[in-house]
Formats: C-alpha cells, structure tokens, sequence
C-alpha cells in the first residue's frame, strides 16, 4: 500500500470511530480557491464575502484553502482585513507558504517518515544549464516553451519539493536534510496530502469555488469530510442553443464527474434547471444564490434621484457587451424629455475603445467613463436605473445589489439570473439579449412612466432584494450542508462496474436508437442500482444522461434505454459515444455499449 493510500485507510478508520449515523456533527469549514488576485473580481469577491457570512450568521471560522505558488498568504491576510474584505472569522491559508516554512516533525506529521532514509537529494538530478527564479523560492527549467523541472527552496536554500516533469511527472517532497519524505505522481494528490494534513478525522465541509480545481477535486472522497462546488458561471457558451452543449471547455472535468460532489451548488433555478434537462436529476444539486448585506432605501418622499441618471457597473471587456450600453443612451439622448446621462464604473482593456466611442456618437455630456470604484452602494443610491448588456452572467449580483438601493435594473435576458431576479415591469425590465434598441425602448419607457410607478418598482425592488439577504442566504447554505451530509451519511457503497453479456441495438419508428443491454447478475447478489446512459461527443463537449429501464427483475438483467434523434445539436458534428454505468459510480466504472450519429435524420 502506498503513502496515499495509506493515509486515506488510516483517517477512514480514525472517522468511523467517532461516526454517529443519522446525527450532523459540528463541521470546520474550508473554502477552496487557487489563489487571490490582486485585482480580484467577482468569484473571489463572492467567496469573501460568504465566508464573512458564515462567520457571522453561523459563528462558523472559514478557512479560505489557496494554492498558488505566488501567493503571499500573509501579506495577503492583512490587506484584505485593512481593506474590510476579510471577515473577522475568515484566514486566508497557503499550502505553499506553509510547506516552506515547516520543520521536519512538521513535515513528517503532513507526509510520514521519509520513505528511504538513506536516499538524499542530490543537484545532479537537476537539468543544466541553472533554472531561472520567478520569485517565492520557486526556480523553473524549461524544454523551449514547455516547464519540464520545477524546483522550491525554503527561505534557508534547502530543498523543499521537486516537480520532475521530463518523463511522465513526479512530485518530490524533501525535509530540511534533503531525505524523502513522500513521491507523488499527480499534483493533485499532493494537495490532497496538505488537505488531510488540515482536516485529518475531523468532520468538515470543503467548498469549491474555482473551476480549475474543479476539474480534479472532484477525487477528494473521504468519509469525514463533504464535498461541495459552486458553479459560478453558465456551463454552456454564451450563444449555445441547445441545452446539450456546447458545454463550456473550461468546465467540462467538472460537469461530467458533477455527480462525485456531495453538493452542487447552482446560483439560479433556471441553471439547474437547465443542467438537469441534460445530467439528470440528482440529489446533490441545490440552488444558494450570491447574497448581500441589506440596506434600507430612504423613504420614497426623499429619493432625490434624477429619473434619467443610468449607471452600469461591469469590467470593460468583451463578456460585458458595455457597448450595448451606450449605443442604447445613443438611440434615448435625442429623444427622450428627461436628459439621460450614463456613468460607466470598471476598469478593463477595452476602456480606450470605449472612451472613443463615446467620442465618436457626440455623447461627452451624456455619457462618462468613471473607472473602478470601492464604493458601489452609494453609486448605486445616487442613480436611477442600472443597465446590464453581458453575454452571459454566473447570476448578476449587481442586480440584487441596484435593488436593494432602489436602482432600477433593465437587463438583457441571458443566461443566467436576469430572469430570475427581475418580475418584468414589477422591479425592473428584462430586454431580448443582444438587441440595443430594445434597451433604449426599455429606457424611453422607464422614464415615461408617472411618479407613481416609479415609486412602487423602486419599493417592490428593495422588496425582492431581501430575498437575497445575507443571515437568510447563510442559513440557506447550513441547511444544504445539512441535508447533504445525511445524504452522504446514507448512501450505499459505490456501485461495481456492470459486466456486460450482451448488447443490441435497434432503429425506432419514431427516431432514435434503441439500446438493449444485458448485465450478468449474481442471483445470491441482485443488482439493486439504477442503471443510466450517457451519451457524450468526442471532447465531452457535448452530451446527455439518459435512466435506463429494467425489462423484469429475472436473470440475466435485462435494461432498455432510447436515445432520441435530433437531441445533440448538429454542430456536435459526428458520432456520440454511449456508456452505461450504474447510477452513483465513478466514470472508470461505465462501459461503452455503443454510437449515435448527431443529428435529425
């Protein structure tokens, strides 16, 4: 038995000790990142701001897991408290700055006893001529563009762990004297090693946060300790016509071992909706929407906003169709009684192009591009109405947070959260995606509107802006994590892969594929898991579940599934792959059965 797995039999045994079915401990709580960029946006903001939430809502400490080499966890954990965008409960930890300064008994309680006392690093098992620094202890060798040796020395110059990836890969890890402590053949299990160092036997709840890491934690199973990732933007491409893909590349890993995760967290019930027409219904998926402190809007008899003072808030690149924006103040300005003026809050590499196309409509007076700003909800209390024109968002925070200062949102309607955010014409305005004439009609008829009305969307805003409070959202997450752990608590062992004895396929009548698959089955030991389908293009970029029926409970087991004509777009292009696997299993566990042609016929 290996290190790994060693470890792995060792804090199972240690968890089953103190196991109590049916009772939801007293979890510690990690989040997961890869690391906290400087200018950080909106997924880093988000987990920030939950994890202060849990803090004070829950009275839950929030260990926020970072990964980047980079990273200087310290430096880092005092700006973002002087900048008030740490909680009080939340510490930022890095596996980097923390491996680097460990002692060898440090050292061997994360990693064991080195594995061959006597073998010691040596420099000639690094390349010539010498690595080139990149700063953190951290020095590279590379083959042409290619890293092939990666090499981390402690502040005292020793050597600390070796990444080797000239043949296959081999991680390294070395105490003070240059012994070797532990090897590792994938990256990701040496992270998994610093998070059983963490959270040893303890119960615990590890959110995920980034996509990246996303695409390999999912292989972090353990007993004590429940896996959750948040999904903070679509898993189609902005466009996508089908709700079978494309799926977004970026993404892809995740989505399809999104069953491996104790809890799916979707920022809106259209995309979970969505993602379910093509994976399938799960009891792991649930709906916690982004959330934000509230604050009271002024009684309406105060509010002393200009009706056609717009605002947008956005990073000026392409995803934020910020030209939309103004392209639509362009069709209002001449127009409309009220003088409308727009102000642009962001910073991004199309900011200069911008700026010259409000020079080049004449718009100077109307239309101005302020930058990044820190304080967003008094911008947003000074303006009348808020603009969104992305391609695509993870859920539109900003819209809950122009509606809790009675800003009125006029948004295109993309996937996901406009639509369910806003009740058009009740709180605000939702405008055919991509149509920036549209948005000016929407404009034109949000300053048209009686003082009445006015007043009543800004208060039925404020109104559906509580939905979306922070202690209400935080108690939302406890009981997530609540239901999920005696989820996790119940479930049966992983199912065993199916062994096939026969499969046949047949043309429908009506279109499609009829498949017939017949599995051996022990009679003392009757297969009692679902049996599903899935359906997956080369590249996995597009794809579809589909539950495969029981003929009769008698031996041999018999199933039967259909997968439809037309369902796979055309430009899935090809043939699909079918696979069937028992409900529940690992995707090594799924065997291919046979392919479908994509397309109507």
């Amino acid at each position: 038995m290996n290190l790994f797995s060693a470890t792995r039999a060792r804090l199972t045994s240690m968890w089953a000790k103190d196991r109590t079915p049916g009772r939801v401990p007293d979890l510690a709580f990690y989040d997961l990142t890869w690391g906290i960029p400087r200018n950080y946006g909106g997924m880093t903001s988000v987990l920030l701001h939950r994890s202060g939430t849990f803090g004070e809502y829950l009275d839950k400490p929030v260990e926020i897991l970072t990964l980047d080499p980079a990273l200087d966890v310290t430096q880092e954990n005092q700006r973002l408290r002087e900048a008030g965008a740490l909680g009080s409960k939340s510490t930022i930890r890095g596996l980097w700055q923390e491996l680097l300064a460990a002692d060898d008994d440090e050292l061997r309680a994360w990693f064991g006893e080195p594995l061959e006392p006597e073998e010691r690093w040596s420099p000639a098992d690094l390349p010539t001529p010498p690595g080139t620094p990149t700063g953190m202890g951290r020095t590279e060798w590379r083959d042409g563009s290619t890293v092939s040796v990666v090499r981390f020395d402690r502040p005292d110059g020793s050597i600390a762990v070796l990444d080797d990836r000239r043949e296959g890969r081999v991680i390294t890890v070395f105490s003070h004297e240059g012994r070797i402590l532990a090897r590792y053949k994938r990256m990701r299990n040496f992270y998994f090693a610093w998070f059983d160092h963490l959270m040893g036997a303890t119960p615990a709840v590890l959110i995920n946060e980034s996509k990246t890491v996303g695409a390999w934690v999912h292989s972090y199973r353990r007993r004590n300790v429940l896996l959750c990732q948040v999904l903070h933007n679509s898993h189609l491409e902005p466009g996508a016509t089908s709700l079978y893909g494309p799926f977004t590349p970026s993404r892809i890993k995740m989505l399809e071992n999104n069953e491996a995760f104790d809890l799916l967290a979707f920022l809106t019930q259209q995309q979970k909706s969505e993602f379910e027409v093509a994976f399938g219904e799960e009891p792991n998926r649930v709906v916690l929407p982004n959330s934000r402190a509230f604050t009271s809007l002024p009684a309406a008899d105060a509010d002393t906003r200009r009706r056609g003072s717009g605002i947008v808030l956005a990073s000026l690149d392409a995803r934020k169709r910020v030209d939309h924006a103004i392209e639509a103040v362009a069709g209002v300005v001449g127009s409309a009684g009220e003088q409308v003026t727009l102000d642009i809050f962001g910073e991004g590499r199309l900011r200069g192009d911008l700026e010259e196309m409000v020079s080049r409509l004449g718009l100077e007076s109307a239309v101005h591009v302020r930058g990044y700003t820190t304080n967003v909800q008094a911008q947003l209390r000074d303006h009348s109405f808020l603009m969104l024109s992305s391609r695509a968002e993870g859920m539109g925070l900003v819209l809950v947070e122009a509606m809790a200062q009675g800003c009125i949102p006029i948004a295109y309607d993309v996937r996901y959260g406009p639509s369910d955010i806003i009740e058009h014409g009740r709180n605000g305005f939702l405008v055919p995606d991509g149509e920036p004439l549209a948005l000016s009609a929407a404009v034109d008829h949000f300053l048209g509107l009686p003082e009445e009305e006015v007043a009543a969307l800004r208060s039925a805003a404020v109104a559906r802006a509580r939905d979306f409070d922070d202690a209400r959202i935080a108690q939302a997450w406890k009981q997530a994590i609540d239901t999920a752990w005696k989820h996790k608590e119940a479930a049966e062992p992983e199912p065993p892969k199916p062994q096939l004895v026969r499969v046949e396929q047949e043309r429908e009548n009506a279109g499609g594929t009829a498949y017939t698959v017949v599995l051996h089955e022990d009679p003392a030991q009757p297969i009692t898991a679902e049996l599903v389908a899935d359906v997956v293009s080369e590249g996995h970029r597009y794809g579809l579940r589909v539950v495969a029926k029981r003929c009769d409970s008698a031996a041999p087991a018999t199933y039967r599934f259909v997968v439809p004509a037309g369902v796979l777009p055309d430009s899935a292009e090809g043939s699909c792959a079918v696979y069937v696997r028992f409900r529940g299993s690992r995707l090594q566990r799924r065997i291919k059965v046979g392919t479908v042609s994509v397309g109507s016929e």
